[in-house]
This record gives C-alpha cells, structure tokens and sequence, in this order.
C-alpha cells in the first residue's frame, strides 16, 4: 500500500492529472488522428515510467515493487467493473515494459 500512495503522490507532485486532462482534450480533438493517439499512449506511458522511478529511488526494492505491478493488474483483470482502470494502468504490453523497467538495474532513475 505504501507503494501505491508513493505512486499516485509522484502523479500528483508531477502535475501528471492535468497533463493527462489536456492530453485527453487535445485527443477529443484530434480523434481521427492516429499520430494523437501514439502520442497520448507514449505521453501515459512516460508518466508512468517517472512515478515508478520516483518509488524505487525512493523505496529501492524493485522485486517487490515489480510484484505489486502484476497483482494489481492481475485483481484489475479479475473484475469487470475495473476493466478500463486495468487497460490504462496495464494492459499486457505496457505491464511487461514497466515490470522489465522496474528489474532493470541499468535503468537510470534520475529524477524525471
């Protein structure tokens, strides 16, 4: 649970809602556009990417943090009613790059 609030507090200190909000108003315009697309997934995924680095430069235990990662996405997928919340913080895909990220002991952590 730690993991989690240090997760979500990384989005916050980021201003990561309000990009994602901006992020989903200029795709709402651009919705014919598959390059809005590619860059609304890349930009999700990056602010991902930097609220997991902000946890383990602060935590440092990347198994357990990576374990997390899969039971959460593993409890998503279980629940129907949580299908949407699953596809955005994990889909297969995306779930694999950031578990690899998190093991990666080459990865740099600096702050993003």
């Amino acid at each position: 649970a730690d993991y989690v609030a240090a997760h979500e507090c990384a989005h916050l200190l980021r201003h990561d809602p309000l990009w994602q909000l901006l992020s989903r108003f200029f795709l709402a315009l651009l919705w014919f556009h598959p390059l809005a697309w590619s860059i609304a997934r890349r930009s999700q995924a990056a602010d991902e990417q930097a609220a997991d680095d902000t946890v383990l430069r602060a935590e440092g235990d990347g198994p357990a943090y990576a374990d997390l990662l899969v039971e959460c996405a593993r409890q998503f997928s279980l629940r129907p009613a949580l299908q949407t919340t699953a596809s955005a913080m994990a889909s297969p895909s995306s779930l694999t790059r950031r578990v690899e990220a998190v093991l990666d002991p080459t990865t740099d952590r600096r702050s993003s």
